[in-house]
């Protein structure tokens, strides 16, 4: 399968801003996507969340994660958790790999990152 070309964007939705992203996230991609990941945050109104769609994204290097775990780390001190879309393999493996599974909360769809806590 080829690699898709590397896009980053978000969009409100309610109070909350989903974030999509496709293609590889490694040390070229990772400054536009802490940029859009940074413009997210600040669209969203707390406590609604920022979702990260990772469904499409064909590899997650080390880059990757580490500003994902910034990302989260920022988006909790401005009262806005961060969900991670993410149901590839590929996805999956590197946050257990890095042992970041649990750091994060995964879900398989937007439509279920955006659902949780509601109710």
């Amino acid at each position: 399968m080829p690699e898709e070309v590397f896009t980053v964007r978000h969009r409100v939705t309610g109070d909350a801003v989903v974030v999509t992203v496709t293609g590889g996230v490694d040390l070229c991609s990772a400054p536009a996507m802490i940029s859009e990941l940074d413009q997210a945050r600040r669209a969203a109104r707390a406590p609604s969340p920022v979702v990260v769609d990772l469904s499409r994204v064909d590899f997650l290097g080390s880059a990757g994660l580490s500003l994902l775990v910034e990302a989260e780390q920022r988006c909790t001190e401005a009262g806005t958790p961060l969900r991670l879309v993410a149901s590839s393999r590929v996805v999956l493996r590197a946050l257990e790999a890095a042992d970041l599974r649990q750091v994060f909360t995964v879900s398989d769809s937007v439509e279920c990152a955006l659902a949780q806590g509601e109710g």
